[in-house]
């Protein structure tokens, strides 16, 4: 049976250039159901903008403690 991975990511902006992840959510799926998941919220390092905050909810504080993405980015791969 095949299995899919369906990914959404939250970013400071909507440039891959200059913008940094600040959510990422992972649910792996066999197709029928969803099998295994993993949700992370990411420091990106930057200030959130208002009008990212006013879309995803996301705001500075809500950041706070979550790891930077580059220490956590292998953990996401060890879903089944």
């Amino acid at each position: 049976m095949r299995k899919y991975a369906i990914v959404d990511v939250e970013t400071t902006g909507g440039s891959s250039i200059d913008n940094k992840i600040t959510e990422i959510a992972i649910y792996l799926s066999d197709g029928a159901r969803i099998i295994d998941s993993f949700h992370s919220l990411v420091d990106p390092g930057v200030p959130i903008p208002d009008y990212i905050t006013s879309i995803t909810g996301i705001d500075n504080e809500t950041i706070l403690g979550p790891q930077l993405f580059r220490y956590f980015r292998r953990s996401y791969f060890n879903i089944k």
